[in-house]
């Protein structure tokens, strides 16, 4: 009990010494703890649960598999690992296990869900501020029989030496429900980028602290429609060429503090509609052409 006290009382302690905190989210999580057994490989699984924003302002939520077994984690895929909720709104995410191959053993995974805060809060120069983050768990606990791993890769995984993940491996706080983490910055944070662009478009963004130094670890993640994550500096540009969901994360190191979402819309610098668009041109010079030709001869 008290080393689950333990971190809220630090958060409490934080949050008094910051005069202003960014909090108005939440997260809600509708779905079960599963046990899933392994026989033999190849083996499939697939389930699904869903996320609530029960707070009053739209929020980016990430959901991401968790443990102290790389190769495990990576038999796991989420979608979608980023969506944006809308206040009181609920998003179904689905899961799937796909596993080749793998050692026996017992071997316990979390799926976290973690809520954002918008790029566009309510800022206040030069004040101090916490980043309050909320996080939902479910566990998957997957038990590879002895016989199917000693046919695989081998009846015992050897010893990780190096756990993937900064959450895997704590027990207490992932069995905990709901995690709450707190990060200070001198300043707000800010994300400059348009809610809705055009596809085919580049356009410039920046972030960081809107007063104050910024941290030099702080930079963008993007993610794509269709699922691609890259890195990018404060100061840079996009080329947003794919229609749909865009999310612009600001991360410290790979933490992610705040998010905003950009929707990308079909549009006249798409490069799907260009050929029609100089098409038409085309046909309407033409059309021009034979006109002055014909009142010419007449």
């Amino acid at each position: 009990m008290a080393n689950k006290v333990a971190p809220l009382l630090a958060v409490m302690l934080l949050l008094t010494s910051a005069p202003l905190v960014l909090c108005d989210m939440g997260i809600g999580i509708s779905g079960n703890n599963h046990e899933i057994d392994i026989d033999a490989f190849p083996f499939t699984y697939s389930s699904s649960f869903s996320i609530h924003n029960p707070g009053n302002e739209d929020a980016l939520f990430s959901i991401r598999a968790t443990g102290p077994y790389k190769d495990v984690t990576s038999w796991v895929s989420i979608e979608p690992a980023i969506v944006s909720v809308k206040a009181g709104g609920y998003s179904d995410i689905s899961y799937a296990i796909e596993a080749d191959e793998g050692y026996g053993g017992a071997y316990e995974l979390y799926l976290v869900a973690t809520c954002y805060g918008d790029g566009e809060m309510d800022q206040t120069p030069s004040t101090p501020v916490s980043y309050l983050q909320t996080s939902g768990t479910i566990k998957l606990t997957i038990n590879v029989s002895e016989s199917a791993g000693a046919m695989s890769k081998g009846p015992d995984h050897p010893k990780p030496t190096l756990v993937d993940d900064e959450n895997a491996g704590n027990a207490d706080t992932n069995e905990i429900t709901n995690n709450i983490e707190a990060y200070t910055f001198d300043a707000p944070l800010y994300i400059n980028i348009p809610r809705e662009v055009r596809c085919g478009t580049t356009v410039p963004i920046e972030g960081g602290c809107l007063h104050g130094k910024t941290p030099h670890a702080l930079h963008f993640i993007i993610h794509t429609p269709k699922g691609d994550t890259y890195e990018r500096p404060l100061e840079t540009s996009i080329e947003f060429d794919d229609v749909g969901e865009w999310h612009v994360l600001l991360a410290l190191d790979k933490q992610t503090i705040i998010g905003k979402q950009v929707m990308v819309v079909e549009g006249c610098n798409d490069t799907s509609t260009m050929p029609l668009i100089l098409l038409g041109a085309a046909i309407c010079v033409c059309c021009m052409v034979a006109y002055r030709r014909k009142r010419a001869s007449d």
